[in-house]
């Protein structure tokens, strides 16, 4: 750094450090980019800090409590089948977005600019949802989240951001995902955000015994 500031004067260090970080193109680490490249996923821990994972744990589980959730269906039919699938939801529409959640709605619309620049991806919108599972549920067995060229508006890009505070080794529910080489295994800990390919990276909820709270957002292109 000394050599940096050779011959510089004190005003020019002074705005050199004042200058504010460009949040939108360094969003993603090069750690992040590098496993997403050649892995399809990766995932970050204190994704939103403790406080705002907090307020939006407070306001997920007040739209709980108001009875919106219903159980979650298979494919276009919306066939229930509790032992396929065994959470509950239900559609996050921004006019109706509370604080915290539209704080989270500005981290993911980062996320949709640092990828587009990153990776050429052309996202131009996302969906989000509220998922609960309840104590007991088998989860959600092994499944894409898209199938590539099925849609001209696909869903190409999944994110997950988990609101489980406390959450111990045997309350299960851990996210397995399924690559060539290996599979891994994340536990849905409060504040771990988890990004994959919705066409290529098939996963799973592994069964649950303690209430599992997540927000999804699919980004989709053309």
């Amino acid at each position: 750094m000394t050599a940096v500031f050779q011959g510089s004067s004190l005003r020019d260090r002074r705005r050199l450090s004042k200058r504010k970080p460009n949040h939108e193109a360094d969003f993603l680490t090069p750690f992040e980019s590098v496993s997403l490249g050649l892995s399809g996923f990766f995932f970050r821990d204190g994704f939103l800090g403790p406080q705002l994972a907090k307020e939006l744990r407070a306001e997920t589980l007040r739209i709980v409590k108001s009875g919106v959730l219903r159980p979650a269906g298979i494919g276009r039919s919306g066939t229930l089948d509790p032992i396929t699938r065994g959470d509950h939801l239900c559609w996050m529409e921004p006019r109706q977005a509370g604080r915290a959640v539209k704080m989270l709605m500005a981290r993911f619309e980062l996320l949709r600019k640092s990828l587009n620049r990153q990776f050429f991806l052309g996202l131009d919108r996302y969906e989000m949802q509220l998922a609960l599972y309840h104590p007991g549920s088998q989860g959600y067995q092994r499944h894409l989240d898209a199938f590539r060229g099925s849609n001209q508006r696909n869903r190409r890009l999944t994110a997950i951001v988990y609101l489980n505070p406390s959450w111990k080794a045997d309350d299960g529910g851990e996210l397995a995902l399924y690559l060539p080489q290996s599979e891994i295994r994340l536990e849905p800990v409060a504040d771990r955000l988890v990004v994959f390919f919705a066409e290529e990276v098939e996963h799973a909820v592994l069964p649950v015994q303690n209430q599992r709270l997540a927000l999804t957002a699919w980004f989709h292109s053309p």
